[in-house]
């Protein structure tokens, strides 16, 4: 079986997120396989490296009171369906063929930013949006 090389390190979230400027205070937490947690006081979310250096957030189901975890692709296509989202901000996107450093990074950078557009009040424990999220959540 193919098994891609794993990039992602609480070391490279760490470095990445330094980069933007966030509304709350947070720590970063090893959870290996699963991903690096982000904990907050209003909650935690994960990134989790996919196949091929495909990078994703995660929202606990714990946390948001859901039946499952969700992504945050999930939640915004769930918002962009009520209507109620901000414009897209310019991401990297990188679309290389194969799991790399770089493209981790890139990942890790665009997810961040897509939760601070996105999401900010969740930083803070705002769950309102989590009604819009909880009729495509089976």
């Amino acid at each position: 079986m193919y098994s891609p090389e794993k990039f992602m390190t609480v070391e490279l979230v760490d470095e990445v997120l330094r980069e933007l400027t966030w509304p709350v205070r947070y720590t970063l937490e090893d959870c290996d396989p699963d991903g690096v947690a982000m904990d907050f006081d209003g909650g935690t979310v994960m990134f989790v490296e996919g196949f091929e250096g495909h990078v994703r957030i995660k929202l606990l189901a714990d946390d948001i009171d859901l039946p499952r975890s969700v992504t945050l692709t999930e939640v915004i296509i769930a918002m962009r369906d009520a209507g109620s989202v901000p414009p897209t901000p310019t991401l990297i996107d990188d679309s290389s063929p194969s799991a790399s450093r770089d493209k981790v990074r890139n990942g890790i950078r665009d997810q961040a930013t897509l939760l601070l557009t996105f999401l900010p009040g969740f930083l803070r424990g705002d769950r309102t949006w989590v009604d819009v999220v909880r009729p495509h959540v089976r």
